[in-house]
């Protein structure tokens, strides 16, 4: 129960048999995230009266970066403590 993270990419796989240093990108890659980024795109678009495909080209290029940060940080700490 606790790795059941509903709707995300570690369902597809058996818990056990996943890195470590994977289980946390697997979680994070998920429906609720890929939805966010989307109404996220959907709002800067129409804030900055653009396109979907320039506020999405935004939202991948400052949030998508964050985040590609952020789990990097995360599986090298996981490595480095483990």
């Amino acid at each position: 129960m606790q790795l059941f993270y509903p709707l995300s990419l570690l369902n597809l796989f058996e818990p056990g048999t996943v890195e470590p240093y994977l289980l946390y990108p697997l979680q994070v890659l998920n429906l609720f995230e890929v939805a966010y980024w989307f109404a996220l795109a959907y709002g800067v678009a129409r804030v900055m009266n653009a396109s979907l495909e320039r506020g999405f080209g935004l939202v991948m290029a400052s949030y998508g970066s964050g985040l590609v940060l952020w789990v990097v940080l995360v599986m090298f700490l996981t490595v480095s403590l483990s």
